[in-house]
């Protein structure tokens, strides 16, 4: 009839606008009609398609009921999902989207498959891989023709280019239909691009990476010729940059940063992609022009501060948690899972290394704490795989070669194949004669022990023995320097070792003088041992607890604070402290600080096995090419043991849990006042909104109660939902960092030294440079005058009672 015509004649209009999301966020009272008439004349999936442009928040229930029925949803299904949402016009999280109603794809409307996993987007990938084989084909042809001199485009040729432009044009259309209809195919498109991104990059950067030509190859003002597709019409790099420019354009910044993250930076349009997300960032104008005109700006920016890594989680790219807290990660139970995710999100992070960096420095803490070893990965050969395929061997391109290192040595040896150590060696910057004969030499070492390594089918496990580890590792680090495996260097020069040695001394120092020296106050002193305290908890995943200065600098503050009566500080710093480097003693203070008599403490601590148990032996060495690293006073290693803290010395003991909940806003009360009195004023605020809540809730019930009673109408009323929920507060927390390396660790730590410094008028740790007597005689004060005038009074007695002893010994020797 006239109305099923004009509802179709309008809705025929509908998808060939190019804005026809920006004008259903203003005019949502426009599409909404349509909707419902579209429902009324049957059109159902055409209805739900125009209600995807409208914003969540603005949709009707009624609009989602007039076409739910078609997807098989009553409205009996619907009203709990109706009622958990807040009032129209408010923007949060609890409005239902069309996924939620219907329970099929957003994408297609026909199945019950996840919108992401469409395979309306499988298709349009295969178009463009077909698109980059034709393209690649006609440039092999057109380079063959030009050598033998011969013009190559014959009809069937140009037939075939207009073909792959008409096919081009498709694909533009379907990321713009996809990125402009609204929030749930923008997001669905999103994960696709997500899931596919390595196809997408082995496709564009390495099978075909001449498809199409840089839109630089031309001088300015010329155009290209008409046989020739440029880099803007590359369809995977339109569909990169355009969602991400859409997804940043539309407030979805968690989404846009996670896809710039893990896009290949050759498939970054400085002019699309990146100015998006500088954007987000804030960025000014003047900084995103120049950006999109210096192609060396735009690789700094992408690698430095274009992803607020330091902020944001960096697999969700939310803010609030880290990835270790993140909501992806937690939901897996089983470890290996969990290691998965992490591992396969961070090391698809393709923009800087930061995402590398951080999830080596994750697979090595968790061996530090007990978590993962290497019974546990050869019973998962699917994560030795992962962690040897996809975050060694990143490791290793990108030079980390320490890290990739200690990633290495988690593996079963049984699993590490040659070309494994092959790319470590290269690595390390081995020359061509060196890795030949460290190939060589892996060899012998196979052949010694029978061993034929694979990494999809391993051997059976070897014996373990002392002699087994010594081989191996003479075999794989000959010639390297044995801490950070580099070439160039033996370990008594290397930087790293050096700079994690000065960190340990400039913690034990900044301990020392903050507990003992006389020129601080106790409160100047506790209040740098709190920074201490954060410092720690800040960086617990990457301190090098090795080093003897940090291991005796971190129990020695947990001790100290026990003794103060800080108990539930000190076992926060305590338990943050890997399980091998903690000290029997130190657990002692706190219990004791908790008031646990002592006859309970030996009898929990009776099997807790920790630092300086009888049972574990270091050595003694580190020997490197005449270089000898003395671990007893420098570094010490020790083998991870298994955290049984909780389980073995708190389960009956409830009472310490609690306060160990309020031992960070403790610590934040010391050193960041403002941001312990912020959190309660945010506290204070939500109270006084929720009991404000509830007073117009009982209030407008009370209202609507008394209307039905009295007979009176009730359309013009509040409608009453649900009661307002009362606001949950967690305890403040100090979420450690994701992601550190030894200068940042140095650089956060020095405010503090700095602090200690200015009250002592000296530098100490690795900064105190031993001065001349005359140098202290030109400046002291009268003061300094008196105290070294009574020590030299003092020293000269002691002398005269050493050389008569002196005297009467040589007298006695005579006789």
């Amino acid at each position: 009839g006239p109305r099923e015509a004009s509802a179709l004649h309008a809705y025929k209009a509908f998808p060939t606008c190019r804005y026809r999301e920006e004008f259903s966020n203003p005019f949502p009272s426009e599409c909404i009609p349509l909707c419902i008439m579209l429902s009324d004349e049957g059109h159902f999936r055409r209805a739900a398609y125009v209600l995807c442009h409208v914003p969540l928040h603005l949709r009707d229930d009624e609009a989602y009921l007039s076409f739910a029925p078609h997807f098989g949803r009553s409205r009996e299904d619907l009203v709990p999902v109706f009622q958990r949402r807040s009032p129209k016009h408010i923007v949060d999280g609890s409005h239902p989207n069309v996924v939620q109603v219907t329970l099929t794809c957003c994408v297609c409307l026909e199945k019950e498959h996840p919108s992401y996993d469409c395979p309306k987007f499988a298709e349009w990938l295969d178009r463009c891989n077909q698109v980059y084989e034709q393209l690649h084909e006609q440039s092999i042809t057109l380079n063959m023709s030009a050598e033998r001199g011969v013009d190559a485009y014959s009809n069937s040729r140009v037939d075939q280019r207009d073909e792959i432009a008409r096919t081009l044009q498709v694909l533009h259309a379907n990321i713009n239909g996809w990125i402009l209809s609204g929030p749930e195919r923008l997001q669905a498109f999103c994960r696709f691009l997500l899931s596919a991104i390595d196809n997408m990059e082995q496709t564009a950067l390495r099978q075909y990476p001449g498809a199409f030509v840089s839109d630089t190859a031309f001088a300015s003002g010329d155009t290209p010729p008409e046989r020739v597709f440029t880099k803007a019409e590359c369809p995977i790099r339109q569909a990169l940059n355009a969602t991400i420019t859409r997804l940043g354009e539309t407030g979805h910044r968690a989404f846009a940063y996670r896809l710039f993250s893990r896009c290949p930076p050759l498939l970054v349009d400085p002019k699309q992609g990146l100015s998006a997300i500088l954007r987000l960032n804030n960025a000014s104008e003047a900084d995103i022009l120049l950006a999109q005109q210096d192609a060396q700006v735009a690789s700094l920016w992408s690698r430095s501060s274009a992803i607020p890594v330091d902020t944001h989680c960096m697999i969700c790219f939310e803010s609030g948690h880290g990835f270790r807290q993140c909501p992806e990660v937690v939901g897996h139970a089983a470890w290996s899972s969990r290691v998965t995710a992490i591992v396969s999100n961070l090391a698809s992070i393709r923009c800087n290394a930061d995402g590398i960096t951080a999830a080596a420095d994750y697979i090595y803490d968790e061996y530090a704490r007990y978590r993962l070893g290497v019974e546990s990965l050869r019973s998962h050969p699917e994560v030795a795989s992962l962690l040897l395929e996809r975050l060694a061997m990143a490791c290793f391109r990108s030079g980390e070669t320490h890290r990739g290192f200690r990633v290495l040595r988690r593996i079963p040896i049984e699993m590490l194949e040659v070309r494994a150590l092959r790319s470590f060696w290269k690595g390390a910057g081995c020359t061509q004669e060196q890795l030949a004969s460290n190939i060589l030499r892996l060899q012998q070492f196979h052949a010694k022990y029978n061993l034929t390594p694979s990494i999809s089918n391993p051997p059976p496990p070897l014996k373990k023995s002392v002699e087994l580890g010594r081989d191996f590792l003479q075999t794989i680090e000959k010639g390297l320097c044995r801490y950070c495996y580099s070439t160039n260097h033996r370990a008594s020069e290397c930087s790293l070792f050096l700079n994690e040695v000065a960190i340990g001394r400039d913690a034990a120092a900044t301990f020392r003088m903050a507990i003992v020296h006389p020129q601080l106050t106790p409160l100047q002193g506790k209040i740098i041992i709190m920074r201490t305290v954060k410092f720690f908890l800040l960086h617990q995943h990457h301190v090098p607890y090795h080093v003897h200065g940090v291991c005796k600098a971190a129990n020695g503050t947990a001790a100290f604070l026990a003794m103060i009566d800080e108990p539930a500080v000190a076992l926060r710093l305590l338990l943050a402290i890997p399980a091998a480097y903690r000290m029997r003693h130190v657990f002692i203070h706190v219990l004791n600080a908790f008031k646990v008599p002592l006859d309970v403490v030996e009898t929990k601590m009776g099997d807790f096995m920790t630092t300086g148990d009888s049972s574990y032996t270091s050595p003694s060495a580190h020997v490197n090419d005449g270089d000898v690293v003395v671990t007893d006073n420098l570094v010490q290693y020790r083998l991870p043991i298994p955290d049984v803290a909780f389980e073995t010395l708190f389960a009956d003991l409830p009472n310490i849990r609690g306060e160990l909940e309020v031992a960070d806003e403790i610590i934040l009360s010391h050193t960041d006042p403002a941001v312990v009195k912020k959190e309660t004023d945010r506290r204070s605020k939500a109270m006084t909104s929720y009991r404000k809540a509830v007073s117009e809730y009982e209030r407008d019930a009370a209202e609507r109660k008394k209307a039905i009673e009295d007979g009176e109408d009730i359309s013009g009323l509040t409608i009453v939902r649900h009661a307002p929920a009362k606001p949950k507060f967690g305890a403040v927390v100090i979420n450690p960092l994701q992601r550190s390396n030894i200068h940042s660790l140095r650089e956060a730590f020095d405010p503090i030294q700095v602090s200690v410094e200015r009250v002592l008028g000296m530098k100490i740790g690795c900064r105190h440079v031993p001065v001349s007597y005359t140098h202290l005689r030109a400046h002291e004060t009268p003061e300094h005058l008196v105290c070294r005038l009574l020590l030299e009074k003092k020293k000269k007695k002691k002398n005269k009672k050493k050389d008569r002893s002196d005297e009467i010994n040589i007298n006695n020797l005579t006789h």
